[in-house]
């Protein structure tokens, strides 16, 4: 599996994950314990609205690398 380092790759990793082991949004929700409208949102919508925290803590269950470049303005 190849790290994500954007939101959108990440999103795009996360959706191959989740529809490769077959889990329903309901197992999503439970295993990670984020809503299930959540859940349906990253897997369904474009552009998902869901939080990059969210995102983020969703990789770290199902092992999906990622790595992010943060710049911060001054």
């Amino acid at each position: 599996m190849r790290i994500s380092e954007t939101k959108d790759e990440l999103i795009k990793q996360l959706r191959i994950q989740i529809r490769m082991q077959g889990l329903s949004v309901r197992d999503v929700a439970i295993e990670t314990g984020v809503s299930k409208t959540s859940i349906q949102n990253l897997l369904t919508m474009n552009p998902p609205k869901v939080s990059l925290e969210i995102l983020l803590h969703i990789a770290k269950i199902y092992n999906v690398p990622y790595r992010f470049e943060h710049t911060r303005k001054n």
